[in-house]
């Protein structure tokens, strides 16, 4: 863990908010905030990518998140809503300027090496994601995740990872080419080993899960819903992706199409602080890996 550097800066945005610990919650609501040189940028042509700013919210006691992408009792939340949610924890990249614009332009911006820091009220790290630049796990690279937990007594602790899972090789071929599924593996590291915990199914265009996901996330379709399992396999928590519409279709037809992203996350009955934690930081890992831009995309 010698390369892990952690840095404790105050922001002003975290003045105000209040640590909420993940044991007490039933979930969490990630928010990816506003970027305008980044949008600038875009309407003008340039591969310029901005690092990423995400809000961390708890799921409010109300609020249900999606079942299904139809499910008639999910939550459904305005961009003002999601905006209005007080902020636990924020979420900042830390990744090279050069590295971003370079991997943008060569269309795989979305594969860049980052630190990802989750702080607190008091500014100070509460967790740290590290992910270095890896190709996938279809040339035997898998991207991984690593998170550590810096604001332990005992020092920066490996709490455990994410990691695209492609095993059995073809079978998870022939899923993701014909039936656009992926899975990713959350493992926890215990006495040195790591244990798989969840397992996350992401059907983006199908029914090979307990959704339809076609066009989800979108004002076609407001919900994308992928399948938190237990290592047996059998569904217990839900990843939802929401559009996060309101009253001003302009500005939510601009997130959409600059691709900032909304996920209202349930966790698992009986789950951990750190298993909670992981699966915070999968929320993070999906998000780079299957919707930030890749780039290029007109080359």
């Amino acid at each position: 863990m010698s390369d892990v550097v952690v840095k404790a800066t105050v922001v002003p945005e975290v003045q105000t908010m209040q640590r909420v610990e993940l044991t007490r919650a039933r979930g969490i609501v990630v928010q990816q905030q506003f970027q305008g040189a980044e949008t600038a940028a875009a309407l003008v042509g340039l591969p310029y990518e901005a690092k990423n700013i995400y809000k961390v919210g708890m799921l409010p006691d109300d609020k249900n998140v999606a079942q299904t992408s139809t499910d008639p009792n999910r939550w459904q939340p305005k961009s003002s809503e999601l905006s209005l949610l007080p902020a636990a924890l924020m979420a900042r990249e830390e990744s090279s300027c050069m590295e971003r614009v370079c991997l943008n332009y060569c269309g795989c911006g979305n594969l860049r090496n980052l630190k990802l820091h989750f702080y607190g009220g008091s500014g100070a790290d509460e967790y740290l994601m590290d992910r270095p630049f890896q190709l996938g796990a279809w040339i035997c690279c898998p991207i991984t995740s690593t998170l550590y937990d810096v604001a332990d007594p005992n020092g920066t602790r490996n709490i455990g990872r994410v990691r695209e899972n492609c095993d059995p090789y073809c079978g998870r071929g022939f899923e993701s080419v014909c039936l656009c599924t992926q899975y990713d593996d959350v493992h926890e590291l215990v006495d040195g080993q790591l244990e798989l915990r969840y397992r996350i199914r992401e059907n983006q265009c199908c029914c090979n899960g307990s959704s339809n996901n076609c066009c989800g996330g979108t004002c076609f379709r407001n919900d994308m819903v992928f399948d938190v399992l237990s290592p047996e396999g059998r569904p217990v928590g839900k990843v939802q992706r929401t559009f996060g519409g309101g009253d001003n279709v302009g500005a939510a037809l601009c997130r959409m199409m600059m691709q900032f992203s909304n996920y209202v996350v349930e966790f698992p009955e009986g789950s951990t602080e750190a298993q909670r934690a992981l699966l915070m930081a999968a929320t993070h890992h999906l998000e780079y890996k299957l919707f930030e831009k890749s780039g290029n995309e007109n080359n």
